[in-house]
């Protein structure tokens, strides 16, 4: 998955982290404010698209010149929606995985 959790489950603050979340599944959607649900929905749905597009002509989203580029624009826009409020998820490392999910992609984010 493009946004594995293989950290923490807290922050320094103790906020739970958008991935330690997914992993609790349902009871997650509970703990946090509609911002916050919808931005992990945003986030999943952004994985998601990936997952499906491998699956379906069986090469990475990144390797397509069209389709890839716009894939990383939702997930930055997804990164700028961390700037408001996020019903307590950790924004940090949350944008971190987006980049790095990104580049795992070989696009650039500069």
């Amino acid at each position: 998955m493009i946004l594995d959790y293989h950290g923490p489950t807290t922050d320094g603050d103790g906020r739970e982290t958008v991935n330690a979340a997914q992993h609790r599944g349902a009871a997650y959607e509970g703990r946090t404010n509609a911002q916050g649900r919808a931005l992990a929905q945003m986030l999943r749905g952004w994985e998601a698209y990936a997952e499906a597009y491998q699956d379906t002509y069986d090469g990475q989203i990144g390797e397509d010149g069209v389709i890839g580029p716009y894939w990383a624009h939702v997930g930055l826009a997804i990164k700028r929606l961390l700037d408001g409020d996020t019903g307590g998820l950790d924004a940090g490392s949350i944008a971190a995985n987006i980049l790095v999910a990104i580049q795992e992609q070989g696009i650039p984010t500069d």
